[in-house]
């Protein structure tokens, strides 16, 4: 194989005749589905500089001689440098190593700057926290179509940190989670559930007061959790979101972007443009300053709002259906967090939504105000801000006040 010379034929369909040209971006689309493991592949070059790259296409190719290969493209500049090792290794991410990933993908710059990686018997660098590291001489470079397909000779390997590895699927990153293990919600995520209802009355109170509905929200993980409605002080169940699932990414659910949940990097992570991750950041800052967040009406109602939110909690989770969520969610960036609201000015709110923090000062739960009466001046909302702030307050000494009866270890 190594000394063959390869040649491209036109493809025949169905009858014998010329297949047509497949469409690039359609063929990465397509092979998208299927879920790929993410390495970074190191070395030493020539001037004795460390050097890695993302890999996605790699594998297993023999157990006998144990021979393994990864596929880097030929445009590549870090493969270029990458080739001069006679040694490299393959570094397996771990699913909570995207911002490496991120890292070594990007361009220019020392990426092991700020890296403490420890060398192979061979000398190639073996990354902190890598789930499992491959070492290998070079054994040949085969073309590949505009990739090259590179096998290596395993010479040593072992299991460093045995976590769930980082996957690739759909343009997006994730991890892998046995079904049989999991598990909803830790031990916060139900507490804060439970301290839902110990809200109920209140909350309750607060929906008949607005004629409105009262939802609570729970971080769990990188997502929010729908765990309590109210509609017009009556508790719903039947016909709601309850347990709905979204995700905590910019442009949305910026309340729970606290540091301890999830953080402003994490938030902002989601393949936004420049613009839009811009916009989401300045949001971000206007929500923290003062503490709440409010949305208007725009092109998408209440009732759209909560059609994509029920159609999203109701399908696998994807990274496609996740851009096309965010994706809808982002189109009504006009209309979230407006700089200020003017006493004299008329409003349609889409929501209203505030924290409420624990007794160590997190976001334990997010409470909303949604079906609003619409066409009312600033000064209304201003008083359904601070009524809506004002029960959170409420909601964080209860809470502060359950926490200190807790007693530790329970």
């Amino acid at each position: 194989m190594s000394g063959a010379t390869m040649t491209s034929a036109p493809v025949q369909g169905v009858g014998g005749g010329e297949a047509p040209a497949l469409d690039p971006m359609k063929f990465r689309e397509v092979l998208g589905h299927y879920p790929t493991g993410v390495v970074v592949v190191t070395g030493i070059a020539d001037d004795g500089a460390p050097v890695g790259m993302v890999i996605g296409s790699f594998t297993s190719v023999s157990l006998d001689p144990p021979i393994v290969a990864y596929l880097p493209s030929k445009t590549s500049r870090s493969f270029a440098r990458l080739r001069e090792s006679e040694t490299f290794c393959v570094n397996v991410l771990g699913a909570d190593q995207e911002h490496l990933c991120r890292l070594f993908a990007g361009g220019g710059g020392d990426k092991f700057a700020d890296l403490e990686w420890t060398p192979t018997p061979g000398g190639a660098p073996i990354l902190p926290g890598a789930v499992a590291w491959i070492e290998c001489t070079l054994r040949e470079v085969l073309d590949g179509g505009d990739h090259y397909i590179v096998l290596g000779d395993t010479t040593a390997l072992g299991v460093q940190n045995p976590a769930p590895p980082l996957l690739f699927f759909q343009g997006g990153y994730g991890r892998f989670t046995h079904g049989s293990l999991a598990m909803p919600g830790g031990v916060d995520f139900i507490r804060s559930v439970q301290s839902a209802e110990l809200l109920r009355d209140r909350l309750e109170e607060l929906a008949r007061k607005f004629s409105a509905q009262c939802d609570v929200a729970v971080p769990d993980g990188r997502e929010g959790v729908l765990v309590f409605s109210a509609s017009r002080g009556v508790s719903r169940t039947a016909g709601t979101l309850i347990g709905a699932r979204l995700p905590i990414v910019a442009p949305i659910q910026p309340l729970l972007v606290d540091g301890s949940t999830v953080s402003e990097e994490e938030w902002t992570a989601t393949g936004l443009d420049a613009e839009a991750r811009s916009q989401a950041i300045e949001q971000l800052a206007r929500v923290r300053e003062r503490g709440w967040s409010l949305v208007l009406q725009g092109e998408m109602c209440e009732a759209d709002l909560e059609d994509a939110v029920r159609r999203y909690s109701q399908q696998p989770r994807t990274p496609a259906s996740d851009r096309d969520f965010i994706g809808k969610v982002a189109a009504m960036a006009p209309q979230r967090e407006p700089e200020s609201i003017s006493p004299d000015e008329v409003y349609d709110v889409l929501y209203i939504a505030v924290p409420v923090q624990d007794s160590c000062g997190r976001t334990a739960l997010t409470l909303k105000l949604s079906q609003l009466p619409g066409g009312v001046k600033g000064t209304e909302v201003l008083a359904w801000i601070e009524e809506l702030q004002r029960a959170a307050q409420e909601c964080s000494e209860q809470l502060t006040a359950c926490d200190r009866h807790v007693e530790p270890g329970a």
